[in-house]
């Protein structure tokens, strides 16, 4: 009976030896999150270019806080993270911190704005993805401080399938009547008119006028059919294909552009 209590007396021990280890490794990952500091941001982006600097962020965007576990505890990985929600322009959030001080990083959450364009842009808004390449990070915050910090959106840019275009005016002239100078395109042609990448069409009218609406800043093509009165002998009419080329410029304009056609048969 002895042998069997010692046996039992030796169980139990190991129990309580274990059950305590159980505990000193649970002790080593607790965080101790209880101080506490004070973080904000004020975060900007250029989202009117009719006005001067930079505006606030939109409200209601959001800006992810995170800070390091191991600053509470240096056997924890991860990150304590929250989220804070810019209004007017601020973000405002509270966080742990530590008498030794924590490295507080902010990451703003990408966003879609139609930026106002500045005084004299083809387009008067374009919709446009805002990121923020370097949103920085405060360091050695400690408990019961109010620390700020500032985020700039600076990485703007507009969607792969947005195409800013010009609107123009054109005068087009074409030789299809050999036994006439210097003559209009004949009202109610259709002209093809294109890029490598774009393509629309036009269609004639009076004293050989047409207006479109073209990509800014690139070469466009002006392509069209016509029967061609040849003078004789014999007098004949044959097919032409006529062409034309144009260097779109970066800005809408009013004043009709002089076009000339070149020719060849086309049958």
């Amino acid at each position: 009976m002895r042998k069997i209590k010692t046996i039992l007396g030796f169980c139990a021990a190991a129990v309580l030896l274990f059950a305590a280890c159980e505990e000193v490794e649970s002790t080593d990952l607790t965080l101790d999150l209880t101080k506490k500091a004070t973080v904000r941001a004020y975060v900007y982006a250029q989202l009117d270019q009719t006005i001067q600097g930079l505006e606030f962020a939109p409200n209601g965007t959001k800006i992810i806080v995170s800070i390091p576990n191991s600053a509470f505890n240096s056997s924890a990985s991860g990150n304590w993270v929250d989220t804070a929600t810019i209004t007017n322009g601020l973000v405002q959030i509270t966080v742990p911190a530590t008498n030794a001080g924590v490295t507080v990083t902010f990451t703003p959450a990408e966003f879609t704005y139609e930026q106002v364009q500045a005084f004299g842009s083809n387009s008067a808004t374009i919709l446009k993805l805002y990121k923020s390449t370097t949103p920085g990070s405060l360091s050695t915050v400690k408990p019961s401080q109010i620390r700020t910090h500032e985020i700039n959106y600076d990485d703007i840019t507009a969607f792969d399938n947005f195409v800013e275009k010009v609107d123009l005016k054109f005068e087009g002239y074409a030789d299809v009547d050999e036994n006439v100078a210097g003559e209009f395109i004949p009202a109610s042609t259709l002209i093809n008119v294109y890029t490598s990448t774009w393509s629309t069409t036009v269609t004639v009218g009076a004293a050989g006028r047409f207006d479109v609406s073209v990509p800014k800043s690139e070469i466009i093509y002006f392509q069209f059919e016509a029967n061609k009165a040849l003078v004789g002998p014999p007098a004949e009419v044959k097919k032409y294909k006529y062409t034309s080329a144009y260097v779109a410029p970066s800005a809408s304009t009013p004043v009709v552009q002089t076009l000339g056609f070149t020719d060849e048969v086309w049958e």
